[in-house]
Parts: C-alpha cells; structure tokens; sequence
C-alpha cells in the first residue's frame, strides 16, 4: 500500500469561468464566421489540445460575454493515449449576436496547472466580426404580475312578478313512441353520440401516437439544419454548411436507428450503410471539414446535390 496525499484546488484567485478542468492546455484552431445578423445564431468550433482531464472541460465563451447568446452544442475527444490522458478536443455550439458593429470575437479558457500551482487562462486569437442588423433587447427576468381582482358582481334586479306558467300539453298522448313525429330525430341523435365515441378515441390515439409525433419532429428538425446549411451555403460558411447538413441526416438517421442524432458518427454510418452510400460518403467529407481540412466554396453546389441524394436515399422504405 501507498499513501496519496489529496490537495482541493484553491479558491483563492479562481477564475470565474473555471469548469473543473486541470492539466495545460492550449487552443489549436477555431472557426468563426465573420459575418453575422443580430438574432440569427450561427455555429463556431474550436479545439483544445493538450494533457489533463478533458471530460470535465465545459466548451469555453465566446466573447466578449455580453455581445453574445449560447446554445448548447456538442463536443468530440480525440485520445493522444491509451489512458486519453493526453489528446484534442472539439467543440462546436450556436452563438447569437446581440449587437450590431465591428467586434472582436475569440475564446478563453481556465484551468489549474498542477505543475505551476496555479490557475492559468489562455485566449484564442480574435477575429474580427461585423454584424448587421439592430440591437436586441436586454432580456430582463419575468415577473409575476400581481393578480387581477374580480369585477364586483352586478347589482340584484328588482323584484319582478313571476310570468304565468303554461303547461304544454302533448298532442299525441296515446301513440307509441316509435311513431311519435319527433322519434326519427331523437334516434338520429342517439346513433351521433354512439358513433361519437369510438371515432374519438381513434382520433385521439392518432394525435398521440408516438411514432407519428416521433415522424414529425425529425421532419421539423430535418427541415431546420437544411434552412441553416442553404443559409450557410450562401454565405460560403464551408463549416457551417458541413455541420448542418451532418445534422440534417442525423436526425433522420435517428429516427430509424431510434438513437440520438448526435450521437450518430461516421464509424456507426459505415458499420450500417453501404460504402459507396452517398450519406457515407458526405459523412466522411462532413469529419475532413471539422479537423481543419481546407476545401473550397466552389465545390459547395456538388456538396449540396449530394446532400439532396443522401437525404431522398434515406428517405426510401428501403432504406436500412
């Protein structure tokens, strides 16, 4: 047996954006668009490369803090070893301007260094940005609005004389009820409200039936990555456009598969799909464009077309 001696990490001078992360670190590229439009979010990458704990790192800001709204996204790790004590780490998430102007935009990141004793913070190499647009309004906390007190309930008429009652006598006092003038409505009625019932019911096991809700929210989803890759596509967002198309296929990949979109990776697309499947294929290109593989705008409208191929591949009862 052998002691260990245990130290906690000092609060004293621990910076505010300190997730749990211990070890060096620095930044190994990052990609953020130049242009933007205050409301619309857009996504940006970067990846960390270095030895320490990498599955408690939190993806860091973008900043200036202020300017800027975060989405969650995603993160991808790379081992260096066989314990994946040392490796490289990928981020990417959805940030979105607040405010219009030229601004310079990069990221930081702390973490303790056990060797120094000491938290250190590093920052990226800043871009310039220009965002269009106009400025957005803070967003404040809401409030509970006090409620509001019943209207006072309506003066009491007068006493007024009662109007006299008349009994209605029946014209038809001796005839069955089957031949009563009035019986073929009341069955009309009857049979409504039998009918009713049952029809109902499997209307409402329809609204609610998973596979169908399950069927129109990949739809949704599908059809919103597709939006943002044309968006990016327009703008010559090579990584954008790459990153929201993988999405696109994701989530109809996860609907067949029943897994979570992104958790759906190259490795798995070429475990279930043939080799030469165009999704294989844009898969492939899609993990070529996050570590840093140049391409050029050029190529996109191919990239798209087979973007289209993938998704209608996909889309076939065949399909696995």
């Amino acid at each position: 047996d052998q002691a260990i001696e245990l130290r906690p990490l000092p609060d004293q001078d621990r910076p505010a954006d300190f997730s749990g992360a211990v070890g060096r670190f620095e930044f190994d590229g990052m990609e953020i668009p130049t242009q933007w439009r205050t409301g619309e979010p857009q996504r940006v990458a970067l990846r960390i490369k270095g030895k320490g704990n990498f599955a408690v790192m939190n993806a860091p800001a973008l900043a200036p803090e202020p300017l800027w709204k975060i989405y969650p996204g995603q993160d991808q790790f790379t081992p260096g070893d066989q314990a994946s004590f040392s490796g490289s780490k990928i981020f990417q998430y959805n940030a979105l301007p607040r405010q219009a102007g030229s601004h310079q935009a990069g990221f930081s990141l702390s973490y303790f260094d056990p060797e120094l004793a000491r938290y250190q913070t590093i920052k990226s190499p800043t871009r310039t940005i220009t965002v269009e647009g106009s400025d957005l309004p803070p967003e404040e906390a809401k409030t509970t609005a006090s409620p509001t007190p019943d209207p006072a309930p309506p003066p009491a008429p007068a006493d007024t004389p009662a109007p006299p009652h008349h009994t209605a006598g029946n014209p038809h006092p001796l005839l069955p009820l089957t031949e009563q003038p009035a019986f073929p409505w009341w069955l009309a009625a009857a049979s409504a409200l039998f009918l009713a019932g049952p029809l109902s019911a499997t209307y409402q096991k329809l609204r609610t039936n998973p596979e169908r809700l399950a069927r129109a929210a990949a739809a949704r989803a599908t059809n919103r990555a597709i939006r943002q890759a044309k968006h990016c596509a327009a703008s010559s967002n090579i990584t954008g456009f790459f990153e929201a198309a993988r999405l696109a296929l994701q989530h109809q990949l996860a609907r067949k598969w029943r897994q979570t979109p992104q958790a759906i990776t190259l490795a798995d697309v070429q475990l279930r799909l043939p080799a030469d499947s165009p999704v294989t294929a844009f898969f492939r290109e899609a993990d070529r464009i996050s570590y840093g593989t140049a391409t050029t705008p050029e190529s996109l409208p191919a990239w798209q077309e087979l973007l289209m191929t993938a998704l209608y591949s996909l889309s076939s009862p065949t399909a696995s």
